[in-house]
């Protein structure tokens, strides 16, 4: 590896069934991921509602989950460009599945706190890892695929995490769900272990050698080169205007969804488990915007950046919609939420997925992935935290209102931010 380049041999796999293999696993691994995450979420209306935890309390546990995940992305993101990716994504399965494990078991709030950041920091060793695993064994047309599929993992694992916590909550109440969560993510761990193993015995056995060569800029836009290097790179080219609408995607993303199935449960007076079937639904929803991201980019608005933009001002669009009328019908505020959801999921497959697979051949896929997902969990976290505060001083109806101001603020960046120049892949 050059200073900010790759350059040499590397086997890269070509059979559709390794690929298949590889890719199924990795989605597996991240599907998983947000049953050990998602949980929570899912259980907090009936957490709070047993008096286990304060409204508070339970949104600090999110804040805390989510500042522990995004400096977590940031360090491993740098580890996974200079370690074995597949051993970080084999210590946070394990580790997750003690975490989660763990959490029934707390005495009190402190022990839940330090258990929960314990599982947010553990779960940044996942997504830096495989963004780099399909950059290093992936030619480039079949990683961006990958890294556009992949999203279906995130609203698969909400929507298991939702209906198995609706179920078990009803019937064995809500530390079942972590129960169940630990045995999961323990057996995939050992998965992991043993199907990637085998995948990388495929590459050298069936895969074929790509010579490559570092990044080479255009020279209008001024990105890396030699003598540069990568750090000039992200100083010169104007990309960290980027990392505040990232933030702020991350704010509504995790920050806000965390906080629907409490929301629906008090505005509305259901049951937690209603509230938390009725919250189920999104999920699907949230696939057709991932999708949407990948049309709308090749078809229509050929820029990463800008696409982002116009998926921020669909975003804005629900939240409208919730500020109008939200307040009449439960259904009709989940399909309001469904609009806001789908969209952020495409500003994520845009902003976190593909912009990373560019800096490839920089050899920093992982790095720049870990900045971009410390960034929206940086606004996962403060959102996390500041609803509970918001919802504690003045009501729910102030909600909507402060995350319309951010959508704006992040589509108009965006708009502006259209300029940087990103390698190419």
């Amino acid at each position: 590896m050059t200073e900010c380049g790759i350059e040499g041999n590397i086997k890269k796999i070509i059979d559709s069934r390794t690929i298949w293999l590889l890719f199924g696993l990795c989605w597996a691994v991240y599907f998983i991921s947000y049953i050990g995450r998602m949980n929570y979420s899912a259980a907090m209306p009936d957490i709070i509602s047993s008096g286990w935890l304060t409204i508070t309390q339970a949104g600090s546990l999110s804040t805390v989950f989510f500042i522990c995940y995004a400096g977590g992305q940031f360090i491993n993101g740098f580890l996974g460009d200079r370690i074995k990716p597949e051993n970080l994504v084999f210590a946070g399965l394990s580790l997750s599945a003690v975490a989660n494990m763990l959490i029934p078991f707390a005495p009190g709030y402190a022990f839940a706190l330090l258990f929960w950041a314990i599982n947010g920091y553990v779960l940044s060793m996942l997504w830096p890892p495989i963004i780099r695993i399909f950059a290093d064994m992936l030619d480039e047309r079949t990683m961006v695929k990958c890294g556009i599929h992949i999203t279906s993992s995130m609203a698969a694992g909400s929507l298991c995490a939702y209906l198995l916590a609706s179920v078990m909550i009803r019937l064995l109440g809500w530390r079942a769900m972590f129960f169940a969560a630990s045995v999961l993510l323990f057996i995939t761990s050992i998965v992991w272990r043993l199907v990637f193993a085998r995948i990388k015995k495929r590459r050298e056995k069936y895969g074929v050698t790509y010579t490559l060569a570092a990044s080479e800029p255009e020279k209008d836009s001024k990105p890396a080169s030699s003598q540069s290097g990568f750090i000039r790179y992200l100083l010169g080219s104007g990309i960290f205007v980027l990392l505040l609408p990232v933030a702020i995607h991350g704010a509504i993303k995790d920050g806000v969804t965390a906080w629907i199935p409490t929301m629906l449960a008090q505005t509305f007076t259901v049951p937690a488990y209603t509230a938390v079937l009725a919250v189920s639904i999104l999920p699907i929803f949230n696939l057709s915007g991932a999708y949407m991201a990948g049309f709308v980019l090749k078809r229509w608005i050929k820029n990463e950046i800008l696409c982002a933009a116009f998926f921020f001002l669909t975003a804005l669009m629900g939240i409208a919609g919730i500020i109008l009328a939200g307040s009449i019908n439960i259904l009709l505020t989940v399909v309001f939420f469904s609009v806001i959801t789908a969209s952020i999921l495409a500003v994520n497959v845009l902003m976190i997925n593909l912009v990373p697979l560019r800096f490839h051949l920089m050899g920093r896929t992982a790095t720049v992935s870990g900045m971009f997902n410390a960034a929206a969990y940086v606004g996962s976290a403060t959102a996390a935290a500041g609803i509970g505060w918001i919802v504690s001083g003045f009501g729910w109806n102030v909600v909507m209102p402060c995350f319309a101001v951010l959508v704006i603020a992040a589509g108009i960046i965006c708009v502006v931010g259209g300029r940087v120049k990103l390698p190419k892949i």
